[in-house]
C-alpha cells in the first residue's frame, strides 16, 4: 500500500452558465454532512470545485484528494452513484488521476 497523496482531477467546461450552476447544485446536494463523513472515513481528504478565471468560456477544474490509492478506490462507489441520478446540466471532462510525486507539505 502506498502512503502517497493520490489525486483525481477533472476539468470541466460546460455549455452554459445554467449548466455550472445545476453541477454545482447537485455538487452541494452529494456533499451532505452523511456524505462527508462517510468519505473521511474511507480516506478522502477533500473534493474542490475551481471555477476557471476566464471570460471565455464556462470551465473549472474539480480536484478529489485521496489519503492513497486505496482510499480512491474506496470511494468509488460513492462518487459512481453520481451517474445514478438525473443531470441537469452539459458539461465536457478531461480526468487525470495518479499518485502526488511533489507538494510542498511531502517533499
Amino acid at each position: 500500500m502506498s502512503d502517497k497523496t493520490y489525486l483525481s482531477v477533472a476539468t470541466a467546461t460546460f455549455m452554459s452558465e445554467g449548466d455550472f450552476e445545476a453541477f454545482r447544485s447537485k455538487s452541494a446536494t452529494f456533499n451532505s454532512e452523511e456524505a462527508l463523513a462517510y468519505l473521511k472515513e474511507n480516506g478522502q481528504m477533500n473534493f474542490s470545485i475551481v471555477r476557471a478565471d476566464d471570460d471565455q468560456a464556462v470551465r473549472a477544474m474539480l480536484i478529489w484528494e485521496y489519503e492513497n490509492r486505496e482510499a480512491w478506490q474506496r470511494c468509488q462507489e460513492f462518487w459512481t452513484s453520481w451517474f445514478k441520478y438525473e443531470n441537469n446540466y452539459v458539461a465536457k471532462a478531461t480526468f487525470v488521476r495518479g499518485e502526488c510525486l511533489f507538494d510542498w507539505d511531502q517533499g
